[in-house]
């Protein structure tokens, strides 16, 4: 009777995860049968709990969470990634929370864990197998369950493990639905994580790491393999089809996922905004949403993140790989972007004949729509400049740039409260903007009438 008690207690300490693994327990034989076949080790924040079952149920729960699609490894990485190592509980379970320090170091924050997260280690599935993850909301919150092999791809493991971590922060705030996580975000963050922290996140028996002999890549290989196959769009990161999620596309998702996360993480309030993206995904049902309210100090609109990350894949790849103008051949095309094409009708019965108006005109008779168009095209046009332009010109684009830029934000906030009396702030607004368009003028006309005297 003593004996049956401690095997009682043994048993409700293995919990959940053990209870599915186990046979029937209508005897003490099976019982007895059924603790040699589990392991279980808690983590050091008790988050998480590894359990190593010899065998399990076929049965599953009716809820589960499928991963996003797992990326097949390209051919460049051919030979990679195709070691398995063998799991042990306890020392993965370590694993777990070196991981999460990793993450959590990333986005700047602190630990705040409210989810569970049981890792099942099956020795049954055959090795290499793709890890399944099942998520639960119960009546005190959400509940994790990832069924992993015994011999795991450590990339695949990885992965898994970062797409759980952050699934947790963001269902946080969830009280129905699990949270949608992007595919970017899990790629790029896993990348991340393995190419800016010492690889020994995956403790294993046996093995020695030596500080001094480890190197680091980071965004070397990144930046190589981006020079002779370009970074996919930010539209395309978003919503990548089978082909970019398959073979050798395979390779550039992930770089470029890479990529985005590091850039993301290095704006201004970069990683605190991260952070906030991932806790509001439930907010949302497009994630766009969520990342458009996060990021909006620095971005508008989609078309505002479209122009950076294509400078920014631009100005990564290599200056080498950028064709730069003349001054001359910068101050005309300059004047083209400040010059708005119109058609004016002279008379009724004649053809329209070609012209141009300045920003200035733009701004103080257009119509908004009509407006925002065309400061849109010069903006984009200006960006691009920036990186091909003359050095020498390189002030005075940026200066019409900032205030093109804090114009339309002022604008569109002023908007919603500009009615009746208040409409006279709008004038000034564009009666300021047009004073500070005027100054930039005179200063590129100045410098070019220096230029041409030297």
């Amino acid at each position: 009777m003593k004996l049956l008690t401690i095997l009682i207690t043994a048993c409700c300490v293995v919990g959940s995860a053990f209870a599915q693994a186990s046979p029937n327990l209508g005897n003490l034989k099976d019982l007895q049968e059924a603790l040699q076949n589990v392991r279980n080790s808690k983590s050091r924040s008790g988050q998480f709990n590894v359990c190593e079952v010899a065998r399990r149920s076929e049965a599953r729960p009716a809820v589960e969470t499928k991963l996003p699609v797992a990326l097949q490894p390209p051919p460049r990485q051919a030979g990679a990634g195709k070691e398995s190592v063998e799991l042990d509980s306890a020392l993965l379970a370590i694993g777990c929370e070196r991981l999460k320090d990793a993450l959590l170091f990333e986005l700047g924050t602190g630990d705040a864990w409210r989810g569970h997260v049981d890792v099942v280690i099956n020795s049954s599935l055959p090795e290499g197998a793709e890890p399944f993850l099942i998520v639960t909301l119960r009546r005190d919150g959400w509940e994790y369950e990832l069924e992993v092999p015994k011999k795991a791809k450590p990339d695949r493991l990885l992965r898994s493990l970062v797409h759980v971590l952050l699934l947790e922060m963001a269902n946080r705030n969830s009280t129905s639905e699990s949270a949608e996580v992007p595919l970017w975000l899990v790629e790029g963050m896993t990348a991340h994580i393995r190419a800016f922290n010492l690889p020994t996140f995956l403790v294993q028996e046996k093995v020695t790491m030596l500080g001094n002999r480890i190197k680091l890549d980071a965004l070397d290989v990144v930046r190589e393999h981006l020079r002779h196959d370009p970074a996919l769009s930010f539209q395309s990161l978003s919503w990548p089809d089978s082909e970019q999620v398959g073979g050798r596309s395979a390779g550039i998702y992930r770089d470029s996922a890479q990529l985005l996360i590091y850039e993301l993480l290095h704006l201004k309030r970069g990683r605190a905004e991260l952070h906030e993206m991932i806790l509001a995904l439930p907010t949302h049902k497009n994630w766009q949403l969520t990342f458009m309210t996060a990021f909006h100090p620095h971005f508008q609109k989609l078309l505002d993140v479209e122009k950076w990350w294509a400078l920014t894949c631009v100005s990564f790849a290599g200056n080498q790989a950028i064709e730069k103008w003349s001054t001359t051949e910068t101050r005309k095309r300059l004047q083209d972007l400040l010059d708005v094409p119109v058609e004016v009708h002279l008379t009724a019965d004649r053809m329209p004949a070609a012209a141009e108006i300045t920003l200035q005109e733009v701004i103080q008779r257009w119509d908004q729509a009509a407006e925002t168009q065309a400061l849109d095209r010069t903006l984009s046009g200006l960006q691009l400049l920036r990186w091909h332009g003359a050095p020498e010109l390189d002030k005075i684009v940026v200066g019409y740039i900032t205030t093109l830029q804090k114009y339309l934000r002022d604008r569109d906030r002023g908007l919603k409260v500009f009615r009746g009396p208040e409409a006279a702030r709008l004038a000034d607004l564009k009666t300021d903007v047009s004073r500070q368009l005027d100054k930039l003028d005179a200063q590129r006309e100045g410098l070019a009438k220096q230029q041409a005297k030297n």
